[in-house]
């Protein structure tokens, strides 16, 4: 399964549905903040990344995403 985590300045990581819960972080606040994320994709390995909804992964090629990697 994946997750996204949130890093704090002082280098410190925790799940991101943990800080939505603890207050750290609140819906309001992710408009302020990119969310990059890129796929590992059958036979093409770590794709470039994407962020905010744009497109990532291949169309039309029958490949399969193998992983995602999700970052702040």
């Amino acid at each position: 399964s994946m997750h996204i985590e949130c890093t704090f300045s002082d280098g410190t990581t925790r799940k991101f549905m943990d800080c939505l819960k603890e207050g750290t972080v609140s819906v309001s606040d992710l408009d302020k903040y990119d969310i990059y994320y890129r796929v590992h994709a059958q036979t093409y390995g770590w794709l470039g990344w994407a962020k905010n909804g744009q497109s990532c992964g291949t169309i039309g090629t029958g490949k399969y995403i193998q992983q995602m990697e999700v970052k702040q």
